[in-house]
């Protein structure tokens, strides 16, 4: 849901409380919105960009 703020998700914040193999999975999958500008990445932390506000149930429901 940390997707849905502007703070967005904070990668370290993942992988202290998921664990490693958790957030590398994440982030794999993650790669694709990246790539489509769907997401943004600043200092290990995620974010939905604002165009992609109207679909972010999609793509958190894809990222679980």
């Amino acid at each position: 849901l940390q997707l849905r703020t502007a703070e967005g998700l904070s990668l370290p914040e993942m992988t202290e409380k998921f664990g490693a193999t958790m957030a590398q999975q994440w982030t794999k999958k993650a790669q694709k919105y990246l790539a489509t500008g769907d997401m943004l990445v600043h200092n290990n932390t995620y974010r939905l960009s604002e165009a992609s506000f109207l679909i972010s149930d999609a793509i958190i429901a894809d990222l679980v």
